[in-house]
């Protein structure tokens, strides 16, 4: 009902109350697209921004330096929203228009660029048609954040809107110091060599070329943190957060759960262990592949095609919550894979067009299994010969007796009826066999 209610919402404003909305946007999602994102120009693996009020989102990441745009739905260049310019580069802290270029109103696809690569945080605001980007001003490098390096490797830490600069996060024992831009300088470092960053206040000491000292903070207990900056004094007021303890907390099953963590760690996506699997490119043709008995482990046969790439899913009333697909796309006709995840990001795809078995097993405490083997290749010529939803098929003489199987290679020459039933509707044809 907490769905529906949401969804009945997001639709009505959609549809345009006096003064609110822009008709066709949907306010529960937005993607970040573009050869600036790690995926590039690919509209079916956008960047997906996190939603933390009704038609506002936020993502932080890694832009290279190149163009990008929004995506309101996955897979759907007819939902973009993009500058009110050309090429409109990002400037740090200031606030932009977002035009909706959906529903052919005819708004330039105008794209914005991030001339630097790095980190950043950006912000839309689609009740009001706003975006802004932010830089981080400053990263955590060193042996207690990420290591020692000045690329991708470091903890960026934003400034809030009005302008104050904290950061909350797992720190490790080792080295600190924290760097403004790309480079080992400028930097902000201890006033002491191997100061303790212990809780309390600490100066800091604004280091802006390479004669100066490198003094760097030490973080002498691993834990919860809390760093708030002052750049003016300059100084670092820091205080340890109490960890939670989760001992016992967990009673539940070995294997109950699918677990994945993101490749920055930032996000962890939990799902139920499957009672039914079904796959399928979205809502409207999803396939179940039938359980074995064993709970966790499915196997079946089922129509698959070239030109379409598919998701798993557990649950047909819920297809979009329930989604497990690869964390990059999948050619499952090179052989099993364990890329499964309780994600929606990359896809899976077969060389040809056939019938296929499908085995699934979630019973492994380590990683699933996933394989798609190909059946009879003279099946391929059947399915493309037909509406491309079959889902199984019968063959008869031309008296009305069924043959046992599918292989036609199997068959004595003659002509045969090919009944293709297709969800709830069949479509019957002659094959000839030489």
């Amino acid at each position: 009902m907490k769905k529906l209610k949401k969804t009945l919402l997001a639709l009505l404003l959609a549809g345009g109350f006096a003064g609110q909305g822009v008709a066709g946007i949907n306010y529960l999602h937005l993607y970040l697209v573009g050869d600036a994102t790690p995926a590039g120009w690919n509209e079916n693996l956008p960047e997906e921004f996190a939603s933390p009020e009704f038609g506002k989102f936020h993502w932080e990441g890694w832009l290279n330096e190149g163009q990008f745009k929004m995506l309101n739905t996955i897979g759907d260049w007819g939902t973009s929203l993009v500058a009110p310019e050309s090429d409109l580069e990002f400037v740090s802290g200031q606030e932009y228009n977002i035009l909706w270029n959906g529903d052919g109103n005819g708004n330039p696809d105008y794209k914005f660029v991030n001339a630097e690569a790095g980190y950043v945080s950006i912000d839309v605001n689609l009740n009001a048609l706003k975006a802004r980007m932010t830089r981080p001003a400053l990263k955590l490098i060193g042996p207690a954040a990420l290591g020692w390096y000045t690329d991708n490797r470091v903890i960026p830490v934003y400034p809030a809107a009005d302008g104050s600069i904290s950061w909350t996060g797992q720190l490790h024992q080792g080295e600190l110091k924290f760097i403004t831009g790309s480079d080992w300088v400028p930097s902000y470092n201890s006033t002491t060599d191997g100061e303790a960053l212990t809780p309390g206040e600490h100066q800091m000491a604004h280091r802006t070329d390479y004669a100066q000292d490198d003094f760097k903070f030490v973080v002498e207990e691993a834990g919860l943190y809390t760093l708030t900056f002052d750049l003016d004094t300059p100084s670092v007021t820091v205080s340890m957060l109490e960890s939670p303890d989760l001992h016992g907390q967990y009673t539940a099953d070995a294997g109950r759960y699918l677990v994945a963590v993101d490749e920055n760690t930032a996000s962890v996506h939990v799902a139920p262990m499957p009672k039914q699997l079904y796959i399928g490119t979205g809502a409207d043709d999803m396939v179940e592949i039938p359980g074995t008995g064993t709970p966790g482990v499915f196997s079946g046969e089922v129509p698959l095609y070239s030109d379409r790439v598919y998701r798993l899913c557990y649950d047909l009333s819920d297809v979009e919550g329930s989604t497990l697909s690869p964390n990059e796309d999948v050619n499952l006709s090179t052989g099993e894979t364990s890329n499964v995840a309780p994600v929606s990001m990359g896809w899976y795809r077969v060389a040809n067009t056939a019938f296929y078995q499908m085995d699934a097993d979630f019973t492994n405490q380590t990683f699933p299994r996933l394989s798609a083997t190909q059946l009879s290749a003279t099946e391929v010529n059947a399915i493309d010969e037909v509406d491309p939803d079959s889902s199984s098929m019968e063959i008869y003489t031309l008296s009305g007796i069924r043959v046992p199987g599918r292989d036609l290679s199997a068959l004595q020459p003659g002509m045969y009826l090919v009944k293709i039933i297709m969800h709830n509707a069949t479509k019957v044809y002659k094959k000839i066999i030489n």
